[in-house]
């Protein structure tokens, strides 16, 4: 970060300082009445720091000015952990054998900064971690002493021990996941089944009119709506490659199904209406005839007593 001061006097000579730095951060003053801030925070160094800044003539008495900065670290991401792994790969080369070791062992542990890394994260700095590991390996090919053969198992036990703890990290994500998607389903499925109840409460105990036929449209609509979810996640959970193409087959199906079942209780109440008319006209045949009985008696009687 860079910054600057200004004098009225050009002939003056300012000079920085600086009080409460972090130890990750160093001034520079260039001399020209510029300075650098050089950071360079470790991953343990997340928070927030507040330090000042003073510049200073060279007149008598010297006048001096000051200004407060905060930095604020942030957490790391899976990015940065692995561009800094990069960034060591790199300065391997500079350093003596008897620091590889530990070199390697620092690198390691920076898996713990994969802070939310998908597995695709972890399986990318697992990589780039092979690199560095087998760059350290090929350094210390030469000479191949006996301090050398010792750092070299040290190397490869740690690689080991890496590989081994993101493979943990990986099916614990993926057992979260599974217990995060059980319970996603089984939440849709008990809102459907609510409104499923719903529906028939509407249609059995809300006298006809325009709200209920209101709630009706809206409560069937959502039904279709939560069967579509619940069919799309439950092929999800069992086929990680569900493609769009399935997805809409899916939502096809359903609607299909769902206007069967509409045209089939469409059909149902006109049918049970068109019978209940042939009630009617078979009340009145029976009428008829019973009048006709009737008649018939009469004119029997009347011809017994000629």
């Amino acid at each position: 970060m860079h910054f600057s001061a200004t004098d009225p006097d050009e002939e003056d000579i300012l000079s920085f300082s600086a009080q409460d730095l972090p130890e990750f951060v160093s001034l520079v003053d260039n001399g020209v009445r510029r300075g650098v801030l050089e950071v360079s925070p470790d991953f343990g160094d997340i928070g927030k720091y507040s330090f000042s800044i003073m510049v200073s003539d060279n007149s008598e008495p010297a006048l001096t000015d000051s200004e407060v900065f905060v930095l604020i670290v942030l957490e790391s991401t899976p990015s940065s952990v692995i561009l800094h792994l990069q960034n060591q790969k790199e300065n391997l080369s500079t350093e003596d054998f008897t620091n590889l070791g530990q070199k390697v062992s620092y690198a390691a542990q920076l898996h713990k900064y994969l802070v939310d890394a998908s597995k695709e994260d972890r399986s990318n700095f697992q990589e780039y971690f092979h690199e560095y590991t087998n760059e350290a390996k090929n350094i210390l090919q030469i000479g191949q002493g006996a301090e050398q053969k010792m750092i070299l198992q040290d190397i490869s036990k740690t690689q080991i021990k890496l590989d081994n703890v993101l493979e943990k990290l990986n099916i614990q994500e993926e057992n979260e996941n599974k217990a995060k998607d059980a319970k996603l389903l089984r939440e849709k499925r008990q809102e459907l089944a609510d409104t499923i109840n719903q529906l028939v409460a509407v249609e059995h105990f809300i006298k006809r009119g325009a709200e209920k036929e209101k709630q009706i449209e809206e409560l069937s609509a959502k039904k279709l709506d939560l069967m579509k979810q619940v069919m799309i996640e439950e092929a999800r959970q069992s086929n990680v490659d569900l493609t769009p193409a399935d997805i809409k087959k899916i939502e096809e199906k359903i609607e299909q199904s769902s206007q069967s079942a509409t045209a089939g209780q469409d059909n149902g109440g006109d049918k049970a209406s068109g019978d209940k008319g042939n009630g009617g006209n078979n009340s009145n045949n029976k009428g008829n005839s019973s009048d006709k009985g009737n008649n018939g008696n009469k004119g029997g009687n009347g011809n017994s007593k000629k």
